[in-house]
């Protein structure tokens, strides 16, 4: 049995996500920062994503409707980041 499998990096990075919004949280009525606003952002999209994976994997049973799910996920995720640092820019 590997600890390092695909599922074990996936549960930890979700895990990790969740620590450091709660951590920036805490820190966001201390700082009042563009930038760890935005850092926020980026890692609750990326929790969200996360946890859809989730979500997806688990209970999806059709494997092409689970593909285009994780596909649209993935697109709508890069699209949203994509949004909050165009907004920066700007």
């Amino acid at each position: 049995m590997t600890f390092y499998s695909t599922g074990f990096c996936h549960w930890g990075l979700q895990r990790t996500s969740a620590l450091f919004l709660i951590g920036f949280i805490f820190s966001l009525f201390c700082v009042e920062s563009l930038y760890i606003n935005n850092l926020i952002l980026v890692l609750i999209v990326l929790h969200f994503k996360l946890g859809f994976e989730t979500l997806f994997e688990d209970y999806v049973h059709n494997s092409h409707l689970k593909e285009f799910g994780l596909i649209l996920l993935r697109l709508s995720g890069i699209y949203v980041v994509k949004l909050f640092f165009f907004v920066v820019i700007l």
